[in-house]
């Protein structure tokens, strides 16, 4: 049995299904956490406290909460550089009292050099547990070559049907509607297009692209500000090291050879997605949908909500926006065109327009083409090869019409998923 830490609480606190406390290496039903009626943070300390040796022994060294039962004491960050997919700090101070409570699947922690991590339990035979190990053996993770998306560090297999996720510990959910410059904003959008035509390069659909599941390479405790963006430029590993895609426990991954215009998966399947930027796709009682064209449609909703005011400074991002959102799926960008589309229309602007200072805020009145399309420039609508979202069709609007009342919603659901149209 483990010697039990004096400054905790009693082991007796903690009932496992299937296990004892005496255990040590007890088991936990990944389906009774969380949740209103599942263990609390508070109910799984015990259960880390028991893993506490077993980590350690593979490198990782969990923090221990604080006497006080709110959360865990959160130490001052190593000042090295370390390499990428670990996060960078800069040279600030940090307020080192705070404490952080997790979510009951999470505990922070950090490895033999000083490295914070966030350790996760992962179900091994989950879609999710399948992602993480694809991210784990792909050889693009580089320090030249970082895909802007954040990958495990370790997987540690337990002796039960649960896995530990060891993912590197970055800052802050980005603040989407606080950077200040057009850069900083071309800079994240650059990096979110790169992570996104590499996960579905990889065939990795997200289905959950929302400002919580981008993540910033620095940790602190204040404003993102571009002062601070300024401090952070002389840590950086890399030209993308900035931004990242995260969190796969909505993803899917689909066989390599999947087609990435055929994929179909049932209308259904995009309820577990959270976030607010969907397309369209749906809208008219479609039975199914492409999973990576909706993809593309959430990333072109959020830059386009969030970031429209920077059109009139870089007018190719309008026609950009429209073709990752149009509502003609055969020709909405794949992730990998919007990519070079964006590279194409931002790789040689001056430093002046890159140092140009905004002040950006989320306007879901965007989604409308209209609002940007009227910000851009006299007559650059009229450039040759110029992609607008075409108007819809007259069958588009007359199923939008039948779509606003309840039985004609229910009655072309049946339709559709009948004749399969």
């Amino acid at each position: 049995m483990l010697t039990q830490d004096e400054s905790e609480e009693p082991w007796e606190g903690f009932r496992v299904p299937g296990g004892t406390t005496d255990e040590p290496f007890p088991y936990v039903d990944l389906s009774m956490i969380g949740g209103e009626d599942g263990y609390s943070w508070y109910e799984m300390r015990p259960f880390w406290r028991a893993y506490r040796p077993w980590l350690a022994s593979r490198g990782f060294h969990l923090f221990k909460p604080f006497p006080d039962n709110m959360g865990y004491f959160f130490p001052p960050p190593n000042r090295c550089l370390p390499a990428l997919p670990y996060a960078t700090y800069a040279n600030l101070e940090l307020d080192t009292s705070s404490q952080i409570v997790p979510s009951p699947r999470f505990a922070p922690a950090r490895d033999q050099h000083m490295r914070d991590v966030m350790i996760k339990l992962v179900k091994k035979d989950s879609e999710e547990h399948r992602i993480y190990e694809e991210l784990l053996s792909c050889s693009e993770f580089s320090e030249r070559n970082f895909p802007g998306v954040l990958s495990p560090v370790a997987i540690l297999s337990s002796q039960h049907d649960f896995s530990f996720i060891v993912m590197p510990r970055w800052g802050e959910y980005a603040p989407l509607d606080t950077l200040e410059s057009v850069g900083a904003i071309l800079s994240l959008m650059r990096c979110l297009l790169k992570g996104l035509a590499f996960l579905h390069s990889r065939r990795i659909v997200h289905r959950d692209i929302d400002f919580h599941n981008i993540i910033v390479n620095y940790y602190t405790f204040g404003r993102f500000t571009e002062t601070f963006l300024h401090a952070l430029e002389e840590h950086r590993r890399g030209p993308d090291a900035f931004h990242c895609l995260m969190d796969f426990d909505r993803s899917l991954k689909f066989p390599p050879d999947t087609s990435l215009d055929a994929c179909r998966l049932p209308a259904e399947e995009a309820l577990v997605s959270g976030t607010p930027y969907h397309p369209s796709d749906l809208n008219l009682a479609e039975h199914n949908y492409n999973p990576f064209a909706y993809d593309v449609g959430c990333l072109g909703n959020l830059f386009r909500i969030n970031y429209a005011e920077i059109v009139p400074i870089i007018p190719m991002l309008a026609p950009l926006f429209d073709q990752m959102t149009t509502h003609v799926i055969s020709e909405r960008f794949k992730a990998s065109g919007a990519l070079a589309f964006f590279e194409d229309a931002t790789r040689e602007l001056p430093a002046d327009v890159l140092c140009t200072p905004v002040q950006v805020e989320p306007d879901w009145g965007r989604r409308n083409p209209k609002v940007y399309w009227a910000k851009v420039p006299p007559g650059f609508i009229a450039t040759p090869g110029l992609y607008r979202t075409p108007p819809p069709s007259l069958a588009r609007r007359l199923l939008d019409i039948i779509t606003n009342y309840t039985i004609g919603w229910k009655v072309l659901i049946f339709l559709r998923s009948v004749l399969r149209i």
